[in-house]
């Protein structure tokens, strides 16, 4: 299993090997499944619709698809053609973003929105690898390059916002103080408290437990505090 989203009485649940699984939460018992694909990620249900990425067949050899499935059915109804590698998806706002990786070296990522009408993904920026939900109805959302040639790697981020409305990317940072040991790291995590504004970043090296940096609204730093484990990559806010 991969990525998961649940609307209504049912979770939806991706898995490696080209299956999706509609989940009741009543009995949680398997209702249906979907098969088809390689090894999908990201999923979001949408107007009766579940968008799944279909990401990569093997070692360097992604696909561009995502997968628009009958959520009642669970049948495919159409595939997308999307920016090389797609892994996350998100719906902001009744929107669709689609987050594709690339290949890592040649074939820049990049982040997407659904064309509902001619139901084609737009790109917006490339290189992204992470968004969220911010203030005043604004996309916050980190765009990374990294070296892979040095040892270790080294990044360079943009914290960037996205207006909706106008289709505007303002690559302004909407943090104030970035501390070093993160603008050097591997940014893995990226979350806004909707109730207090918070922003929280996350960092990994993939060995040693993560770090969380906490800042308030405005992008100042508020502190900074072990995740508990290796690789954070969401947080919940209950």
């Amino acid at each position: 299993p991969r990525c998961m989203d649940v609307e209504g009485n049912y979770i939806y649940v991706t898995q490696y090997g080209g299956q999706v699984s509609k989940i009741n939460i009543q009995d949680m018992t398997l209702e249906s499944t979907f098969k088809g694909g390689d090894n999908l990620e990201g999923i979001v249900e949408e107007d009766g619709k579940l968008y799944v990425a279909n990401s990569y067949k093997g070692i360097n050899d992604f696909n561009q698809e995502v997968f628009v499935i009958n959520a009642k059915t669970m049948a495919l109804e159409k595939t997308l053609q999307v920016v090389l590698n797609p892994t996350k998806i998100h719906e902001i706002d009744d929107k669709i973003y689609l987050i594709s990786q690339g290949n890592y070296k040649d074939i820049p990522g990049a982040l997407q929105v659904l064309d509902t009408e001619k139901g084609t993904f737009t790109p917006i920026l490339e290189n992204v690898t992470k968004i969220t939900e911010g203030d005043n109805g604004l996309i916050y959302g980190v765009a990374s390059k990294t070296d892979w040639n040095t040892n270790p790697a080294t990044y360079i981020h943009t914290f960037f916002t996205y207006n909706p409305k106008n289709n505007k990317v303002d690559q302004t940072s909407f943090l104030q103080d970035v501390p070093s040991s993160l603008s050097n790291g591997a940014i893995y995590l990226l979350e806004v408290d909707e109730k207090t504004g918070f922003i929280y970043v996350g960092t990994s090296d993939y060995v040693n437990t993560g770090t969380i940096y906490q800042f308030n609204k405005a992008g100042k730093l508020i502190q900074s505090f072990d995740s508990g484990g290796i690789n954070p990559s969401a947080m919940v806010f209950m």
